[in-house]
């Protein structure tokens, strides 16, 4: 039979692990969920970018008609700034 001392030092020994555990289970979670949140975002733009379509909503996208709005945009004549 075990000390009684050595008894109690084994279940708060325990108890102590216990509410570690539970502890960093609670951070884990939180953490993940968070991670989770900014990964799925980053995820559904580089689908939509390699497909050619909206993950969510499913419309195509016309690259060659947002290339040529750029190139007019950089093409347009800036208006001078005199002094």
């Amino acid at each position: 039979m075990l000390h009684p001392r050595v008894e109690v030092i084994a279940i708060i020994g325990f108890a102590c692990l216990v509410v570690g555990y539970l502890f960093g289970h609670h951070i884990g979670k939180r953490f993940g969920i968070k991670l989770g949140a900014a990964l799925a975002a980053i995820s559904l733009r580089q689908e939509t970018l390699l497909l050619g379509r909206c993950q969510i909503c499913g419309a195509d996208s016309d690259i060659n008609a947002v290339e040529a709005e750029e190139e007019l945009r950089i093409g347009e004549k800036q208006p001078c700034i005199q002094d």
